[in-house]
């Protein structure tokens, strides 16, 4: 009885020890032309270019650029987009960490083919692109391979920030092609992707037993 007491008394604090590890979910944006802020400080734009850009048609338009902002602050241009990126669904998805007040940013793009994710770290006002990464679900029935951002889990394990991948699906590293440009498969929480924000280097990790 004894021990059960001191159980009950010591799971709360567990619980919220544990939770400070975990970046919890924030917010969703559905993205359009305007003003996302992510905190009181860290806001993003998507704004709508004047330059133009020319098809081998000569068929022209206008290109979207993302920038992230500190304090109102000048603008940091994070990526650009021709105007075909936005007919297809582009979601601002964000997580906060409760130990160091830092956050997580995972842009997904509904490509033609597969979903890509733009990722994005952010703290104190500075924002460093973790990668480009192709996901995929494995459905042999479906036209579309999306794979849903309720099946990634973020935490921070000592130095690092671990993705995991909870459903079963294939991945590629598009902007580091951390696999060669091939497209890797693997099985329920076996993926791992782990950032170290201390050095900025992207890895892989031995999948989990």
């Amino acid at each position: 009885m004894k021990n059960l007491f001191c159980f009950l008394c010591l799971a709360p604090f567990a619980s919220c020890c544990q939770s400070d590890f975990e970046y919890k979910f924030q917010n969703t944006f559905q993205m359009e032309v305007g003003k996302y802020c992510i905190s009181k400080w860290d806001c993003l734009y998507l704004n709508l270019d004047s330059t133009l850009i020319f098809s081998d048609d000569d068929i022209y338009g206008h290109y979207y650029s993302l920038n992230y902002s500190y304090k109102n602050g000048n603008k940091q241009l994070l990526k650009t987009m021709d105007v075909m990126a936005l007919l297809y669904d582009v979601t601002l998805n964000s997580y906060q960490s409760k130990s160091d007040d830092s956050y997580v940013i995972l842009l997904k793009s509904e490509g033609e083919n597969f979903p890509i994710l733009d990722i994005y770290y952010l703290k104190n006002g500075v924002i460093f692109n973790i990668g480009e990464w192709g996901i995929a679900s494995v459905c042999k029935t479906c036209d579309y391979p999306g794979y849903s951002i309720k099946d990634i889990q973020i935490q921070r394990s000592d130095n690092n920030i671990n993705f995991y991948f909870l459903k079963k699906g294939d991945f590629i590293d598009i902007q580091k092609k951390m696999f060669s440009g091939n497209w890797y498969s693997f099985n329920s929480g076996e993926l791992i992707v782990s950032f170290n924000p201390v050095d900025g280097t992207v890895k892989r990790v031995e999948k989990r037993e």
